[in-house]
């Protein structure tokens, strides 16, 4: 490892940056929707919802490693910026499929799909949490729908109240 890497921080950064490529990839066909109506907007945030869902499902293990490296960075002062990183990631895909989906003339200010896009990853990071510690498929599929539900009511109230 000495040979590739400078320290362990550098290899650290490394993995890190293969978990969040790996994410990247895999959610970017969500990513490029074509912009629509308010229902195509539900459906690409709906269908990020999904896609991170089906990464959990596929490798649990990846799931949790991602976990202990943000809290691994979280407890050095010096790596915390890569858990900032890592979630500035997750966000900005999210925030960039709601931005693809929407209609210019609904266009939402950028606080409130950031705002959007934060509470799509932690409503998701909480589901996850929860499957890798009860194991429960069937209680986390329920979890989604619900987070699904709610993104889509929060989606349409951000629409309603912002101008029109």
């Amino acid at each position: 490892m000495h040979y590739v890497f400078a320290n362990k921080a550098e290899m650290i950064t490394a993995v890190v940056d293969f978990v969040g490529d790996a994410i990247t990839a895999a959610l970017s066909p969500v990513a490029q929707p074509q912009a629509g109506t308010i229902d195509d907007v539900d459906r690409a945030l709906s269908g990020i919802v999904e896609r991170f869902w089906d990464l959990v499902i596929a490798d649990p293990a990846f799931q949790l490693v991602q976990y202990e490296l943000t809290i691994y960075c979280l407890r050095r002062p010096d790596q915390q910026w890569l858990a900032i990183r890592q979630y500035d990631r997750y966000r900005s895909i999210v925030a960039e499929t709601i931005r693809a989906a929407t209609p210019s003339e609904l266009a939402l200010p950028t606080a409130a799909v950031d705002d959007l896009a934060r509470q799509t990853v932690a409503g998701l990071d909480g589901i996850i949490l929860q499957f890798l510690v009860h194991k429960d498929a069937t209680q986390a599929r329920h979890d989604v729908a619900v987070l699904t539900g709610n993104l889509r009511w929060a989606t349409r109230r951000l629409y309603e109240t912002d101008t029109r």
